[in-house]
């Protein structure tokens, strides 16, 4: 009986140790093999600083360690001055330009960023939830803001000044585009924080937001506004829309 009964307990525990042992290698294998290794992104982006379309980025991630992803991210985004409004030219309602502005600003950032999934989807179906954080370098691009003055037979382009231009002398403005060769660079950096909510049919697709908040410091004053008070630090709450793919 004594025999019985030990020869019961060993089958006991050598079942439990096999199932545990079972439950435990299926477990890490499903934790340490990764969803993917490597993915590829495009996104655009909206902030409290910019207009409804604020920027855009390019975005390449691969598998760090489990359930962590890292990313590096190239962004341009533009960055405007919280008071700044368009108003119609006199005369000719249908141009308009932002009174007072003197500069534009466009923020380069070179991101390094981690990504930590709390929720992940099933294989063709559900929604992703991921905590983000990083940051990096930014590179200021500060561009005049140039706008068209009347000569009496046509109009000449020029950098706005409050000093000298008034409003009867001015008859539209130029693209943001227009001044990039006068332009002049800041350095600084930045820091981002968030959640992404990734929606898509399957694993290897990516649909998805972003909502985040933004700290961005450059290393001098940017003169926006003249008139207004500047400084050389925003921070703004920032919406992305993104999609690309994985494998």
């Amino acid at each position: 009986m004594k025999n019985m009964n030990n020869l019961s307990l060993r089958k006991t525990i050598l079942f439990f140790t096999t199932c545990w042992t079972y439950v435990f290698v299926a477990f890490s294998q499903e934790n340490d093999v990764p969803d993917y290794y490597n993915e590829y992104i495009i996104g655009a982006t909206t902030n409290t600083n910019s207009d409804l379309f604020g920027g855009i980025f390019f975005q390449y991630g691969r598998h760090q360690r489990t359930k962590v992803y890292e990313s590096y991210i190239l962004e341009f985004v533009d960055v405007k001055h919280p008071r700044e409004y368009k108003v119609s030219v006199a005369g000719n309602s249908s141009s308009s330009r932002i009174w007072g502005k003197k500069n534009y600003l466009t923020s380069v950032r070179l991101q390094y960023r981690r990504e930590k999934h709390l929720f992940k989807k099933a294989y063709q179906q559900g929604v992703q939830l991921s905590f983000v954080y990083g940051g990096g370098l930014s590179i200021g691009v500060i561009s005049p803001y140039n706008v068209r003055i009347s000569t009496g037979i046509g109009y000449i382009s020029v950098p706005f000044d409050p000093d000298i231009h008034t409003s009867r002398d001015i008859v539209g403005d130029e693209t943001r585009f227009y001044g990039l060769g006068s332009s002049s660079v800041a350095l600084g950096f930045h820091a981002k924080t968030g959640l992404a909510f990734e929606f898509g049919a399957f694993k290897n697709s990516i649909v998805g937001i972003e909502v985040s908040l933004v700290a961005e410091a450059f290393t001098k004053r940017i003169v926006l506004v003249p008139a207004d008070e500047n400084t050389f630090v925003f921070f703004s709450p920032s919406f992305s829309f993104f999609l690309g793919f994985r494998n």
